[in-house]
């Protein structure tokens, strides 16, 4: 069998598929993580933002109501830095993956160069 035949062409072919499959799974796995985070800050948010007019509305003097956003900010400023942690998370689990697979593409084509050098000389 011939390093040209069809054969290791279709094989290589159907490995390619294969890998561009499994990364197309791999984003869109980060990419249905991160819409269900957005999706959830977005529901906490509309909560949150419900319950401190709530509040507002129901503050029964000007320095209660002033004493409001400096009370409510902490708490926000903690959920941000959440937010941004769990991103980061995700961000980096699915580029770990595409390394992951990147490197093994590379070891794989590295072999496959040296397999057709070495069958030419």
């Amino acid at each position: 069998m011939s390093l040209f035949s069809p054969e290791p062409i279709a094989a290589s072919q159907k490995d390619n598929l294969d890998t561009s499959l499994g990364l197309l799974n791999t984003a869109f796995e980060g990419f249905r993580k991160l819409f269900e985070l957005n999706l959830q800050a977005f529901k906490s948010t509309l909560v949150e933002s419900q319950d401190a007019i709530r509040e507002a509305l129901s503050a029964k003097d000007p320095h209660e109501l002033a004493a409001l956003p400096a009370r409510l900010m902490q708490p926000a400023t903690d959920k941000i830095q959440s937010y941004n942690r769990q991103v980061f998370a995700i961000v980096a689990a699915t580029q770990a993956e595409v390394a992951k697979v990147s490197e093994t593409q590379y070891q794989t084509c590295n072999r496959q160069v040296q397999t057709l050098v070495e069958s030419l000389g």
